[in-house]
């Protein structure tokens, strides 16, 4: 016998889509309605098809996914024939290093509303699967659950159960399966996803490094409050890891170039910005810290006077985020400054709504040449550990300072991802030496 469960947040597309197919391949369907908490959800339904004496299956879907054929069944069978097999999808990945699966070895295929996303096709084993569709076997349905503490809402739960079963010796498949998921893909809640994500990356970085044939390095130290920082696995590509304290991020492997000067282009585009808001401040002796020769022409232009020491305002450009060391910065930065002077920075914000889902591409186009991210909190953390005071941040979006096709792009691919608004990707900072 096959049972059905499901985690219904729309009724109305759930008998569209899902249920009319359902109840045509015959089995249990059961429903579960729990809108706090998908692991809630899915553990009500494991908990209900335990005590089946012969289930062969439990498959866990989404509400708008539809299984074409009954095919779908001879499939699982096929697969579950080896007891070894714990959970089976269309799609995951060998080796990930975050909740982002796709980012890792993808394997798999399946049909979605924007076309066929393809890894390959074909029957393979699999670390982790996405959750548009879970096949648990008679062995998970009794040993595994979802881990309510660790995610309370609607992300990671997926990666995190086929973590439990790769962590138990069992087997993890994706094989071709005749479905379609009737999504335009989307995260929902960003910030939400990004909790999740630091729970999945606090849970599991032992085995993350482990499935590479490696052990996890001893966290690194953040550079912005000092909190431990347990980075994830970069291999060959970059990657990104966030303090558990101040939720700053820190990019793996270390930048190729520390330092290295923000890209001219970039720089030209932002410097009619910069100096607007340096002057607005009341700066008249300002010392810099990671501006270059169009930022000195704007400054000088408004009557602002760059001096080495003794300045009335100390004003840092990206150099906390391009620097080895942004905590030398700060303290270079608070030496400049006479008493009583006035510190203020430009950062990227780490915690934009588009770093909590995808911290790869927020950091377009020069992620690579940083290293320290900061957060609100973790820039304050930073400044306070400097004896700077009355520390304010201010989030923004970057449209005053990128040139307009970059800021075309960034606002198509947050369109694609759904977010429902611009993400403020420009932090602010200011404060004032004790």
């Amino acid at each position: 016998m096959f049972a059905y469960g499901l985690c219904i947040g729309n009724r109305e597309r759930y008998e569209t889509l899902a249920a009319p197919r359902l109840r045509d391949l015959g089995g249990v369907i059961v429903e579960a309605d729990d809108q706090r908490s998908i692991c809630a959800a899915y553990n009500a339904i494991l908990d209900a098809v335990a005590d089946e004496p012969d289930i062969e299956a439990l498959v866990l879907l989404h509400e708008d996914v539809t299984i074409e054929s009954a095919a779908f069944i001879a499939a699982i069978r096929a697969e579950l024939a080896d007891p070894d097999v714990a959970i089976v999808g269309p799609i995951g990945a060998l080796r990930p290093s975050s909740l982002r699966w796709w980012q890792g070895e993808g394997r798999g295929r399946v049909r979605d509303s924007t076309g066929l996303v393809d890894f390959g096709g074909g029957s393979h084993d699999v670390d982790v699967l996405d959750g548009q569709c879970l096949v648990l076997a008679p062995w998970a349905i009794r040993h595994l659950r979802f881990d309510e503490a660790s995610f309370d809402g609607f992300h990671g739960y997926d990666c995190d159960i086929c973590l439990q079963a790769r962590a138990a010796g069992r087997r993890v498949r994706v094989c071709e399966l005749p479905l379609i998921h009737h999504t335009y893909g989307g995260y929902g809640d960003g910030h939400a996803y990004a909790r999740a994500g630091a729970a999945f990356a606090a849970k599991w970085r032992e085995l993350l490094f482990a499935l590479r044939d490696d052990r996890a390095p001893t966290p690194a130290t953040c550079a912005a409050c000092g909190g431990p920082v347990p980075t994830v696995p970069a291999g060959a590509r970059l990657e990104v890891a966030a303090c558990s304290r101040c939720g700053s991020g820190l990019t793996l492997p270390a930048a190729a170039v520390p330092g290295a000067p923000e890209q001219p282009a970039l720089a030209a585009a932002a410097a009619d910005a910069r100096a607007d808001w340096i002057a607005a401040a009341g700066a008249r002796r300002a010392a810099l810290f990671g501006a270059d020769a169009a930022l000195v022409a704007a400054l000088a232009e408004r009557g602002v006077e760059v001096v080495g020491d003794d300045a009335d305002t100390a004003v840092v450009i990206g150099a906390f985020e391009r620097a080895a060391d942004a905590d030398a910065v700060a303290a270079a930065a608070r030496a400049a400054l006479r008493a009583d002077g006035v510190l203020l920075a430009e950062c990227r914000n780490f915690g934009a709504v588009e770093a909590a889902v995808d911290p790869i591409v927020w950091g377009r186009p020069d992620l690579a040449e940083l290293r320290t991210l900061l957060t609100p909190e973790g820039a304050r953390a930073l400044l306070a550990r400097h004896a700077f005071t009355a520390v304010e941040t201010t989030e923004s979006t970057s449209e005053a300072y990128d040139p307009p096709a970059l800021w075309e792009a960034r606002r198509a691919h947050w369109a694609s991802m759904r977010l429902g608004t611009d993400s403020e990707n420009v932090l602010l900072v200011r404060g004032r030496a004790a």
